[in-house]
């Protein structure tokens, strides 16, 4: 990550365009990361962490989102079986109601 900011001095008259589009794509990379922050905050207790020794709150903090991770692959596997299970279910049955029509025709 790149941290950038408006240069020191008096502001230029015309903004170069490749410093632009450098500040705006650190903004985006600082906002994906201290969003991620903010959850683990708001729903995995990382403002909750009082240990006194450094290698024991890193070990806290790698243990949280360790804890984030896995919990975000759980989510993406729970949601697959779920559209395994609706998809395969529903094209089943759609297969047998139809069959069920054309033989009473």
């Amino acid at each position: 990550m790149h941290l950038s900011g408006p240069p020191l001095g008096r502001p230029a008259k015309e903004v170069q365009p490749e410093h632009k589009k450098l500040a705006r794509q650190d903004a985006c990379e600082r906002d994906k990361a201290e969003g991620k922050i903010g959850e683990g905050k708001r729903c995995y207790g990382l403002d909750r962490i009082y240990t006194r020794l450094p290698e024991t709150s890193e070990t806290a903090i790698g243990l949280q989102y360790f804890t984030m991770n896995l919990w975000h692959w759980l989510r993406s596997l729970f949601v697959f079986f779920c559209y395994m299970v609706l998809f395969t279910s529903s094209r089943k049955k759609l297969v047998c109601d139809v069959s069920i029509v054309m033989d009473t025709y």
